[in-house]
């Protein structure tokens, strides 16, 4: 993927992450409310409010806006929201959430399911062209610096 494009992918998962988040976070049972939900606890989803803040928000920003070195943070990422999204999922076609207003329950899954689809492949593009590269990273122990550090010995050519 082109870095733009990247960028655009990860900012746009991290503004609805932010947006769903805030809402599950600060105002749980008006989504409940919303969707005819039966809202015997809302504790849950104020969890996973601030896990999809914290997480997809805040730390695809931080992908976004710092590229080197993102993609154990992308792996995390990519990684949580699939797990998130399949028990959704589950819980989706076990019954074990179920609402009036069936979309507002399907189309968060959907997004999601789209979102982590995104985010793998942003991972493995970001892996791919660090390979392409041939800029591993070093080691604390390797006493090289890496290919975009400097360094304080002399070039010689």
């Amino acid at each position: 993927m082109k870095e733009p494009l990247v960028k655009l992918v990860l900012t746009l998962i991290a503004a609805g992450s932010l947006a769903l988040g805030a809402l599950w976070l600060i105002a749980p049972q008006s989504y409940l409310d919303f969707g005819g939900i039966e809202s015997t606890h809302v504790g849950w989803l104020r969890t996973i409010g601030a896990g999809l803040i914290g997480l997809q928000g805040f730390g695809l920003l931080v992908a976004t806006v710092r590229r080197r070195d993102t993609n154990p943070g992308l792996l995390l990422i990519a990684f949580a929201s699939t797990l998130q999204t399949g028990t959704a999922w589950f819980s989706l076609v076990t019954r074990e959430f179920v609402a009036e207003t069936g979309w507002v329950v399907v189309v968060p899954i959907a997004l999601a399911t789209v979102a982590s689809i995104l985010l793998w492949m942003v991972y493995m593009s970001r892996h791919a062209s660090r390979a392409l590269l041939g800029t591993p990273r070093a080691s604390k122990g390797d006493g090289e610096p890496m290919a975009d550090e400097p360094t304080d010995e002399p070039i010689h050519e």
